[in-house]
């Protein structure tokens, strides 16, 4: 077995997996940050999407308060939401996709004049899932997530249990 692996012992075929706390499971220190990143985010979702069902960064005023009023609540929201999108960027670019391509894929999810709650309310989804998804992977040859780690305060609808702590979300 490589370095850091060990067989299976689950598995009567031998397949290999990381050993705990091994070489195999730790992460760089510019890939920590990335999953941080998007820890901290996927960490706030469950607020934002209350803050969003309530209506507080929908419509035209809500959008100019987020861009021209600094100490707004919903400028407050919008950072929040680009934090995020900062997190789905860096991730996305860490795996070698071109910067310029990486901000346009994260800029979708930033609120706009026309989005309404349930438009936003998609786009968080969207982008926690896609984050969780893409954090699972980074993170799979690792030894996977830790029991009990991670989550996006979304139920388990639509997600696919792959084994190891690893699950996977389809979006529509």
């Amino acid at each position: 077995a490589p370095p850091g692996y060990m067989a299976n012992p689950d598995d009567p075929e031998g397949s290999l997996v990381a050993i705990p706390g091994g070489p195999a499971s730790e992460l760089p220190a510019e890939l920590a940050a990335r999953v941080g990143m998007t820890d901290a985010f996927l960490k706030k979702v469950p607020a934002l999407k209350k803050q969003i069902g309530a209506g507080e960064v929908t419509g035209l005023w809500d959008r100019a308060q987020a861009g021209f009023n600094e100490s707004s609540p919903q400028a407050v929201i919008r950072r929040d939401l680009e934090s995020g999108a900062d997190a789905l960027l860096r991730l996305l670019t860490g795996a070698g996709m071109p910067d310029a391509e990486a901000a346009k894929y994260a800029r979708r999810y930033l609120p706009t004049y026309t989005d309404d709650s349930k438009s936003m309310t998609d786009k968080v989804d969207r982008m926690s899932g896609e984050l969780t998804t893409i954090k699972q992977w980074v993170l799979s040859g690792r030894g996977g997530l830790p029991p009990g780690y991670g989550g996006t305060g979304q139920g388990d609808e639509g997600w696919t249990d792959l084994g190891d702590g690893i699950r996977i979300r389809e979006l529509p």
